[in-house]
């Protein structure tokens, strides 16, 4: 990754080997799916929960798009699996964020 003006914010911990990128506003709306067998759920693709998104990153693009826009999942399991991510925001000349990368194979 290129860090010019690039800048660490923090860090991510990852214990499911998936990761969520979605607007905390719609986290009421989240089902963890703890009332369902994992192997016997039926298609949950695209659900705004857990098990949508395990579809997600199960999917031969290992990821997905999670309640019709809500959030979206990535795997992290291709690379390294479960531990702490570094995130890092990309400023432009006047200080305002224009990305956020979060590295998974630093």
């Amino acid at each position: 990754m290129n860090k010019k003006n690039y800048r660490k914010v923090g860090s991510l911990e990852v214990k499911s080997g998936v990761l969520i990128v979605g607007d905390p506003a719609y986290l009421p709306e989240w089902d963890n799916n703890a009332d369902v067998e994992f192997n016997t759920y039926p298609d949950r693709a695209g659900d705004y929960s857990y098990l949508g998104a395990a579809e997600a990153v199960l999917s031969p693009h290992g990821a997905g798009i999670l309640g019709e826009g809500k959030a979206i999942a990535l795997t992290a399991r291709a690379k390294l699996g479960n531990r702490t991510y570094p995130v890092f925001a990309q400023y432009d000349d006047q200080g305002e964020i224009i990305s956020i990368t979060i590295d998974i194979v630093d």
